[in-house]
């Protein structure tokens, strides 16, 4: 079993750092609700949502899928149209709880507090306008709920954020005074992870007086071919939509995804390769715009037209001066 399946089981309950969610359908309503609570968690040192589980931490048996495949940069997103913060301390993955698969999602602290720049106001089916939260609030977790700071909770963060400066001051003086005597102290600049939204990006170059940055493996980026690919994205649609190769051409025709390396590598000899980026942007686009693939279809055949068009004409033009030569010369 795993460990969130554990923490769920042994608390049965939601607290400051854990809240279970029964289920995510990606309205603009739960977007405000669950955006709230990143907030909140993130303001107050992090936590877990856990989505497919009932408050008391049995399955719900809702459907989550749509909260499997977004992509970090949808949260990144989402989060700063509302606190005009890049926060990039949201991560999703899969954990099995009584047999059940949910969707974990793993909120980091915030280094600068977030403040909702802007009201989540929502309208569900009923009707009646709803707000998840207010404009120029801070939100914290308090036990269960997310909630507005308090003078307390505002001292809480502040507290913890100098706690934080602090120890990491600490740690690089104590570096430098237990260093032996002679040693020569030097800076280098932080590696980032492949896929770490706050990742600075470099350009390859050949001047060999520049710093050097190391080129990944594309096979290891980019571990699918077109075949594989689409079993990838087909299994995560779990039959809510079905694509095939003539969908993944269209979409790079359409889309332009060859031009994104993140997404698409395409060797000076062999066919195109696909990383697991590209199979969660191709996931959470048809989940979260069901017109996404006949629009896309539908796109590609003008550009097949229009394209068709063009040799055909450029044919004509060609046997145009063709004959026209051959006059001239007879």
């Amino acid at each position: 079993m795993s460990a969130v399946a554990t923490i769920a089981d042994s608390l049965l309950q939601e607290t400051a750092t854990l809240d279970l969610k029964r289920s995510f359908d990606a309205s603009n309503g739960e977007w405000c609700e669950l955006l709230k609570d990143i907030v909140a968690m993130a303001n107050s040192g992090g936590g877990r949502i856990i989505i497919g589980l009932n408050d008391d931490g049995t399955p719900s048996g809702m459907c989550s899928l749509k909260s499997r495949s977004i992509d970090p940069a949808v949260f990144v997103d989402k989060i700063h149209s509302y606190t005009g913060v890049h926060f990039a301390g949201v991560s999703t993955h899969l954990e099995t709880h009584a047999e059940t698969q949910v969707t974990v999602l793993v909120i980091g602290d915030a280094t600068v507090p977030l403040v909702f720049g802007k009201a989540g106001n929502y309208q569900p089916l009923d009707g009646k306008q709803r707000n998840a939260f207010n404009q120029g609030t801070l939100y914290v977790r308090h036990g269960a709920k997310s909630e507005p700071a308090t003078s307390d909770d505002m001292r809480d963060i502040l507290e913890r954020h100098l706690k934080r400066a602090r120890e990491s001051l600490l740690a690089n003086l104590r570096q430098v005074v237990e260093a032996p005597t002679g040693a020569v102290i030097s800076f280098t600049p932080v590696v980032s992870l492949a896929g770490d939204l706050s990742a600075r990006p470099v350009r390859l170059v050949q001047d060999p007086a520049a710093a050097p940055a190391a080129m990944l493996d594309p096979n290891i980026t980019h571990p699918h071919r077109q075949k594989e690919l689409v079993a990838n994205v087909n299994e995560r649609l779990a039959g809510c939509a079905h694509v095939t190769t003539n969908d993944i051409v269209a979409i790079r025709r359409v889309h332009k995804t060859e031009e994104d390396r993140s997404l698409c590598y395409l060797p000076k000899f062999g066919s195109c390769h696909y990383s697991d980026l590209f199979v969660n942007w191709i996931v959470s686009r048809i989940e979260n715009d069901s017109s996404f693939l006949p629009n896309v279809r539908q796109s590609y055949y003008k550009v097949k037209v229009a394209r068709n068009a063009t040799r055909l004409n450029s044919r004509r033009a060609r046997r145009y001066q063709h004959a026209n030569q051959a006059t001239l010369l007879a």
